[in-house]
């Protein structure tokens, strides 16, 4: 069961703006739908909510309520799982990243020994 939430993990990070392709999009159409089969109650509440803030229909989307949304999301995630210490994350923040423009990456190098 871990797997599925890891592989709907990885269709949210493959959808941050500037990222996504139809690909991305029908993965993550997907991934979604599998939790349905699984996931806890609080879970799929918690994945509704963050849907229906990100989706392209909401037309009030307030952008400072996808942290949050999707911070309930995974620490619901993660207390369905039993992953230690899920309750004492507080007010931390869970955030997604995806890899910056080309053109802004460093370059590895190679330093003589």
């Amino acid at each position: 069961m871990f797997e599925y939430y890891a592989d709907f993990v990885d269709s949210l990070g493959q959808n941050l703006e500037g990222h996504s392709t139809a690909e991305s999009h029908a993965s993550f159409a997907r991934e979604t739908n599998n939790m349905n089969l699984f996931a806890s109650p609080e879970v799929i509440s918690a994945m509704n909510a963050y849907r229906r803030q990100i989706s392209v229909a909401n037309t009030d989307r307030a952008y400072s309520d996808d942290d949050i949304l999707l911070t309930a999301l995974i620490k619901a995630m993660r207390v369905d799982r039993g992953v230690p210490h899920s309750e004492r994350l507080g007010d931390a923040s869970i955030k997604l990243w995806a890899p910056g423009p080309a053109s802004a990456r460093r370059k590895s190098v190679v330093r003589p020994s």
